[in-house]
């Protein structure tokens, strides 16, 4: 029984053992002789030289089939990506370019590097050009006759760092240089594109001749794209060196310090004078001028005890000694000021840079900030001075710091060589800056002998001016022997000037609008009725005395009347005031007959026929009542005056009380009536007036 039981086992177990051979075998005819390569040729593509490595070939029999030529698979299309929004890519702008400023010091010691290890220097090949100049096109890359550029193919942000022969760095942060070149395209900020690329160029003939060093840096390591952005990561660089192009090759980690790669000279052309020297190259320069950077830059003491060299009683004589100097030098001031002029300073847009520099250094000294503010700094320990004449004509400066206008210096550094890194500062508090033309003026006071080097001259210098908003960068250089330099000058506009200038922008009344506000009117006055005429019994006594009418005014009415097409008479009444609130004007005609708003066409021939404001159209409103010539009854005539609405719209708020001015006219003889009158208050007698 035993023995029946394990034939049937028996047997399927043959079946299976003949199932899997038959299998075996078919696989491995697929695998020898009918394969697809394309897998391995993809496998290629996607893991390049390190295939070898991830998956070691053999070679097959003779009778396997010849690879076949497929074209590598297409790239992931970036737009299938997600973009960073633009407050994205704002944000980690500002994140960079906080970064560059508190890493400027290391930064400029790494770039003391003189050795380039690691990196493999060749000639260019068509198709590698190629590579280069696809990537350029796709980005809109501009080109010159010196040029380096940069690809990778991750999602890493690699950085692209040039240092000119003025020693200047261009990187970015700092995209546009004073010698010309421009670093246009930066990529990678975010993990926008696995084929990205950057570019550092010279516009034709601009390139200075000189010493030139490349650099890349790797700043951050994304985690974004199809695959893993593993590290190191490998790049190339070509350098365009006037048409002699070389491609440097190498592979660099986040977190390693900026890597020099290629150093290159460009000779002296007879045609192109050599460059001036530049201030600017002094962070690059040499060893000694490195040491300097490292020098702290508050009050810092090379001999060991700030306190005992600088004591309060030294600080003291020194500042009586800058306000004894400034008491003998006030009139050559004076007359500095009068013939200074701007040559020489250069005037633009205010970049994140520039204004990052400032603020960090007004935050370092707790300066104020406001909307009106002027600011300076400059890098040495020589003494400038900051002179700003307000519209008043009086002078903020180290000898008249808290000045009758309200502005303020209160910073004022180098009096003695305390800071590498100085700033000054002049404000009015928010809002409290007079209206009117403003001068900036520069300088330069002490050179000072402080530092573990002598302090150069002439001092490169930025001053920052904010007015309301507006904010401008002015520089330059100045000297010793530099008299006075004027540096800016701006106006605050007038706020009555500025909406003089601006015509009033607020739609017209349409027909239903203005008669839906006609009749709201009509309503209040017959309601209010019994009470006015009762406010109309005003004794005499509390007239307002009337004035001669001065040519000014007379142009202002008439230039009212003129834009309105009112009309004129033998006796004529009109009211001007300058808001848009809504005054009315009130005549009592001799016959007891009221002409206002709710009667404008009178019996007795008056007519009220200007009437505005009654919805907040004009700034600069008028009204007007008259009676056509011989046609103006005989007796005694009232004039009031009443605030009928406050309206909230226009460019400033419509402050009560409110002046009014009343013009009368009586058969010739012109009175000028002056008052101010508040929302709420009665009517107003203004002028009473008798034709015999």
């Amino acid at each position: 029984m035993r023995r029946a039981s394990q034939e049937p086992m028996e047997q399927i177990s043959l079946w299976l053992g003949a199932m899997l051979g038959i299998g075996f075998l078919f696989g491995m005819w697929v695998v020898l002789f009918r394969r697809d390569p394309a897998p391995l040729e993809r496998a290629r593509a996607v893991y390049g030289h390190a295939y070898d490595e991830i998956l070691p070939t053999r070679k097959l029999g003779g009778n396997r089939r010849q690879p076949v030529e497929r074209p590598e698979p297409d790239e992931p299309e970036e737009e299938d990506l997600d973009m960073p929004t633009p407050q994205e890519q704002e944000e980690e702008l500002l994140e960079r370019a906080g970064w560059a400023v508190e890493n400027e010091e290391q930064l400029q010691a790494q770039s003391e590097v003189t050795a380039s290890e690691g990196i493999e220097v060749s000639d260019v090949s068509e198709d590698e050009v190629d590579d280069f100049a696809e990537r350029l096109a796709r980005e809109g890359a501009k080109t010159g006759d010196v040029q380096i550029s940069l690809i990778w193919n991750n999602y890493n942000d690699l950085d692209l760092h040039v240092v000119c022969p003025s020693g200047e760095r261009i990187f970015f942060d700092n995209r546009n240089s004073k010698c010309s070149g421009e670093l246009d395209v930066d990529m990678n900020v975010k993990p926008t594109s696995r084929k990205p690329v950057e570019n550092v160029y010279w516009p034709e003939n601009m390139a200075p001749r000189g010493t030139y060093r490349v650099y890349v840096h790797h700043y951050a390591k994304h985690s974004r794209g199809l695959r893993s952005n593993k590290d190191p990561t490998t790049f190339r660089v070509l350098v365009n060196m006037e048409g002699t192009k070389k491609e440097f090759k190498g592979d660099i980690s986040n977190g390693e310090p900026l890597r020099l790669i290629s150093e290159f000279t460009l000779e002296q052309r007879d045609d192109i004078p050599p460059p001036p020297p530049s201030e600017e190259s002094e962070p690059f320069a040499d060893i000694e001028e490195l040491l300097e950077d490292i020098e702290q830059d508050e009050t810092e003491n090379l001999d060991g005890d700030i306190g005992a060299e600088y004591a309060d009683e030294q600080l003291s004589e020194h500042l009586e000694e800058r306000s004894a100097w400034a008491e003998e030098q006030e009139e050559e001031f004076q007359a500095l000021m009068q013939s200074a002029t701007d040559e020489g300073v250069e005037s633009g847009e205010v970049t994140r840079r520039v204004e990052s520099k400032h603020s960090k250094r007004l935050k370092r000294e707790g300066a104020e900030s406001s909307d009106v503010q002027i600011s300076l700094i400059w890098n040495n320990y020589n003494d400038l001075d900051l002179h700003v004449v307000a519209p008043s004509g009086e002078r903020l400066f180290y000898h008249n710091r808290e000045s009758e206008c309200g502005g303020r210096l209160d910073i004022d550094m180098n009096l003695q060589p305390t800071s590498r890194k100085p700033v000054e500062n002049v404000y009015w508090p928010l809002g409290e800056a007079p209206r009117g033309a403003y001068k900036v003026y520069l300088h330069h006071h002490q050179l000072h002998r402080r530092g573990l080097r002598r302090t150069k001259d002439p001092t490169e210098f930025s001053v920052l001016v904010n007015a309301e908003g507006e904010k401008r960068e002015h520089k330059g250089r100045i000297t010793i022997d530099d008299p006075l330099k004027l540096i800016a000058e701006f106006t605050l506009e007038d706020a009555e000037d500025l909406l003089d200038d601006i015509e009033e922008s607020v739609d017209p009344l349409s027909e239903e609008e203005l008669a839906e506000q006609l009749e709201e009117r009509s309503r209040w006055a017959s309601e209010n009725e019994e009470h006015i005429q009762a406010q109309t019994e005003v004794s005499a006594e509390e007239v307002i005395e009337g004035t001669e009418l001065d040519e000014e005014t007379a142009d202002e009415f008439t230039k009212r009347m003129e834009r309105e097409g009112a009309k004129s008479g033998g006796v004529q009444i009109s009211l001007i005031w300058n808001n848009y609130n809504d005054l009315d004007l009130h005549v009592v005609a001799p016959s007891g007959e009221r002409i206002f708003f709710d009667n404008r066409n009178s019996k007795c021939g008056g007519e009220l026929d200007v009437d505005m404001n009654v919805k907040p159209t004009s700034r600069k409103p008028i009204e007007n009542v008259y009676w056509p010539d011989e046609q103006t009854p005989r007796g005694t005539y009232k004039v009031y005056v009443h605030h009928y609405a406050v309206h909230r719209k226009g460019l400033r708020s419509n402050k009560d009380p409110t002046a009014f001015s009343v013009l009368v006219n009586a058969e010739g003889e012109k009175k000028e009536f002056k008052g101010e009158i508040s929302n709420g208050e009665p009517l107003r007698l203004i002028s009473e007036f008798t034709l015999p």
